[in-house]
């Protein structure tokens, strides 16, 4: 009986893990239907309704964004409530705001290892599944710069870990344990952004996102990391394409030489990251209340 009972238990936490996620996803495609309506109105035409999304890709997510962030807000809330009701509520002390400096190296190497890593992978594989990425990259970086900004390294970071890891990863937490939740949670994260490119890099940086969550037992330190990093990849990709193009063609031409360099970088990416995940994990405990 009671093995069932905690089977059931279980079952529930997944709906719960899971439709956060099912709620962010249906508003954005209401902004998208919102979107294609208006401008279909506006031009008296359907023809131009595909190019106006494509070419207004983040700032329709923004809409997404805004209208998501009210009811995950109201959602957080009465999970809180409901914690606190049934005796699982924990609450713990402020970490020094110093100490969330610690995140940012941890961030910024977690995001270019993971580049890395992607780019020497993606040699290996077939043509067909060779820059998978790029119709998402011209889609993001194709947009005004400050509008990237509120996308991609505000809103964006802020709805996707309360969805990813504040209700889908603490749900599958309580059924499941850590390991599994955040091995589970990192394979949706990873699914979610549409392309074998990205889904082994947001599956890393979703397991790196997981440990400073459990680690500052706040959803800010995950959401600064995923904020930093996204900015951070931002900065390198707009002044990449504005000024180094040229130069960098030249170094991908030699394959050795780019192999060999990817491989200095991403070794020196991961001794920086294991460096911090060893000062967080030892000067970053906060104490329950």
């Amino acid at each position: 009986m009671l093995k069932e009972k905690s089977s059931t238990n279980k079952f529930i936490d997944v709906l719960k893990a899971l439709y956060p996620f099912i709620v962010w996803q249906a508003l954005s495609i209401v902004a998208v239907m919102a979107a294609s309506f208006l401008i279909a109105i506006l031009t008296g035409s359907v023809d131009k309704v595909t190019e106006y999304v494509k070419d207004n890709f983040l700032m329709i997510s923004v809409v997404g964004y805004v209208l998501t962030l009210p009811i995950f807000i109201v959602i957080a809330y009465f999970r809180t409530k409901w914690a606190k009701k049934d005796g699982t509520y924990e609450k713990y002390k402020s970490v020094n705001g110093a100490k969330y400096l610690f995140i940012l190296p941890l961030a910024f190497f977690g995001m270019y290892a993971g580049n890395i890593l992607v780019s020497l992978i993606e040699r290996v594989l077939p043509e067909s599944l060779q820059h998978s990425y790029d119709d998402v990259a011209s889609l993001i970086y194709g947009s005004n710069f400050v509008v990237q900004i509120i996308a991609a390294a505000v809103l964006g970071p802020i709805i996707e870990e309360l969805c990813f890891r504040y209700f889908l990863y603490g749900s599958l937490r309580k059924a499941f344990g850590i390991i599994p939740a955040a091995i589970a949670t990192g394979v949706v994260f990873g699914i979610t952004h549409g392309n074998l490119a990205q889904f082994l890099y947001a599956f890393l940086l979703s397991m790196l996102f997981v440990f400073v969550y459990e680690k500052y037992k706040t959803i800010a330190a995950p959401i600064i990391a995923h904020g930093f990093s996204n900015f951070v990849g931002i900065l390198i990709s707009n002044l990449a394409s504005s000024g180094s193009q040229e130069q960098a063609a030249k170094v991908a031409s030699n394959d050795s030489i780019a192999v060999a360099a990817s491989l200095f970088v991403l070794g020196f990416s991961v001794a920086v990251i294991a460096i911090m995940v060893y000062v967080i994990n030892r000067f970053v405990k906060p104490s329950k209340i």
